[in-house]
């Protein structure tokens, strides 16, 4: 056969001009992206033509670049300029989670002071949110920019409802897991002066769902009476990377704390609270709930204590201070 521009090139001739290996052809011949120009019906040989030796480079450096086949659906159309972009996230969060790694690495957590406070019985009502369990750089930004506008007008939604029906709010808002590893739903908190019966709950959810098709599950209850245990010294939300790496630090601090000193958490993972009626107002701390004496828990909880004198908030008393490395059950 004559390399001339009317009798097309045969399939080595395509691949030793492109690059491409015989698999590749094969590969990319089954998902539409660089078939044959002909195909003899006898011999089986595949013919391309010289107009498709620029799309064959195109997804050999295509290939080289590590872009996935399921990011091309046709190679003259493809986006080199989205696909840069999309690149640019991915390594920006691999550099997010590289200096978190850097972070929990090296932070001490002897710099960690426990508190423990001991508070009273409360009620409360949620509504619960899927944060879904996206893996892509992309999806995962979606996700959270998606959140980023419906989570507060949920949250709206539920105090104008609550509001209506004459439920008094006060002024303590939290998120928490929901249910267990897989659950991927989350709940928006707030406190109430009394519990709901189900009639009361059954109501408020009709009513969120008149708002919006969708409009989250309802969920309501009672955190019993017991000791609570915050972390100072931790990193403030000014610096996301330290903020983020002292969280998950804390939840291991924890975890320790609790196994040495013989605590009963209520929850492996804690509650991030702020003390205001709305979840995106205030500062958010994160809490953790262990069982008190008074639920028969061996927190080792000393005196009985009392309600500040014209205290808004849960707290009861004022907190017991312990540095980690020293600390001993409250």
């Amino acid at each position: 056969m004559t390399n001339s521009a009317h009798s097309g090139l045969t399939a080595g001739e395509f691949r030793a001009l492109t690059g491409l290996s015989p698999k590749a052809l094969r590969v990319y011949a089954q998902r539409g992206l660089l078939t044959p120009a002909d195909v003899d019906p006898a011999s089986g040989y595949r013919t391309f033509s010289h107009d498709q030796l620029r799309a064959g480079l195109r997804l050999d450096f295509l290939r080289r670049a590590h872009v996935p086949l399921a990011e091309i659906d046709d190679a003259g159309s493809f986006s080199v300029a989205d696909w840069r972009e999309k690149l640019a996230l991915r390594r920006s969060m691999e550099d997010f989670y590289l200096d978190i790694a850097e972070h929990v690495a090296t932070r001490d957590v002897a710099d960690f002071v426990t508190e423990y406070v001991d508070v009273p019985e409360t009620h409360w009502v949620a509504i619960s949110v899927d944060l879904g369990s996206p893996a892509d750089p992309e999806d995962i930004v979606q996700t959270f920019s998606d959140l980023a506008v419906v989570t507060p007008e949920l949250d709206r939604r539920l105090l104008d409802v609550l509001e209506q029906a004459s439920i008094a709010v006060e002024d303590e808002a939290w998120t928490m897991a929901a249910g267990g590893e897989t659950d991927t739903r989350m709940l928006f908190a707030h406190r109430i002066a009394a519990p709901l019966s189900v009639r009361q709950l059954r109501s408020l959810q009709e009513e969120i769902s008149k708002l919006a098709s969708g409009g989250g599950q309802l969920a309501s209850g009672t955190l019993p009476r017991r000791t609570e245990l915050t972390f100072a010294g931790s990193a403030n939300a000014d610096d996301l990377v330290a903020e983020t790496g002292d969280a998950y630090l804390q939840v291991v601090a924890f975890a320790q704390h609790a196994t040495e000193h013989g605590l009963t958490p209520l929850h492996s993972l804690p509650r991030r609270r702020v003390a205001t009626r709305s979840i995106f107002g205030g500062e958010p701390t994160d809490v953790f709930d262990i069982a008190s004496e008074a639920a028969g828990a061996p927190c080792g909880s000393t005196g009985r204590s009392q309600r500040l004198r014209g205290a808004s908030s849960l707290r009861w008393g004022a907190p017991r201070r312990v540095p980690l490395r020293h600390a001993q059950a409250p």
